[in-house]
């Protein structure tokens, strides 16, 4: 695949890619990817832990009787694990573009997305209009939910590289830098599929050092993109 005949990478070169970035910075990248997971899934599980206490499972014929559970704390944690996350991933790509850049890449630009009310406003709107726009999709049929979760992948970094962006103008833009490369993405994340599985095998702990190569592959992957697009 070419645009004006600059020879897009496939995914064992933005992988390769990836690796080469990575080195000397493996520390670092896995302490940003372990901090966003301790901090945005730590309420998560609280709420999973309250939730499992009112759950009977009978294993033997995979029958599940959960009793509806809206406690305060279940709805607390939940909404606290929400509007982390776009501040959260916002800092995490910020992390990354920077360390594909060659830029000073610091573990304390995870903060970014908490700099000031207005930036984490923006970025928690971004996540709730991604999220429901994507939950929309799915409510039709989960492939064109797939397919949408792809389109919108590239709008935090989108903010990131344009913070004057509107967060509707990010989708679209991402929607539209997206046109004719989702494959391409799903491409790259499909190879990832064997890593992740190793991740599940060793109880979570592989995932300290897959997240890191996964993610700093897909910032490779709209580095390229977005030159492709601005020529």
């Amino acid at each position: 695949m070419t645009s004006d005949n600059y020879i897009l990478k496939n995914s064992k070169e933005l992988k390769e890619l990836a690796k080469e970035k990575l080195k000397n910075n493996w520390l670092k990248a896995a302490l940003v990817c372990f901090i966003c997971w301790l901090i945005a899934d730590s309420f998560s599980n609280i709420s999973s832990v309250n939730d499992s206490i009112n759950s009977i499972s009978f294993l033997n014929t995979h029958v599940h009787l959960n009793f509806v559970d809206n406690s305060p704390v279940n709805t607390t944690f939940d909404i606290i694990s929400f509007l982390l996350s776009g501040a959260l991933y916002a800092g995490s790509s910020l992390f990354f573009l920077k360390l594909i850049r060659n830029q000073n890449a610091l573990v304390e630009d995870l903060l970014y997305g908490f700099k000031n009310f207005g930036t984490f406003g923006k970025l928690f709107l971004l996540e709730l209009i991604k999220s429901l726009f994507i939950i929309l999709w799915t409510l039709l049929l989960i492939i064109p939910g797939i397919v949408a979760w792809f389109k919108y992948s590239m709008a935090y970094y989108i903010i990131i590289d344009n913070p004057d962006l509107s967060v509707i103008d990010a989708i679209n833009l991402s929607t539209e830098m997206m046109d004719g490369h989702k494959a391409r993405l799903f491409h790259l994340v499909l190879s990832f599929i064997g890593w992740f599985l190793l991740g599940i095998l060793t109880l979570g702990i592989g995932f300290i050092w897959i997240l890191p190569y996964y993610e700093t592959a897909q910032a490779n992957f709209y580095e390229e993109l977005k030159s492709t697009y601005e020529n």
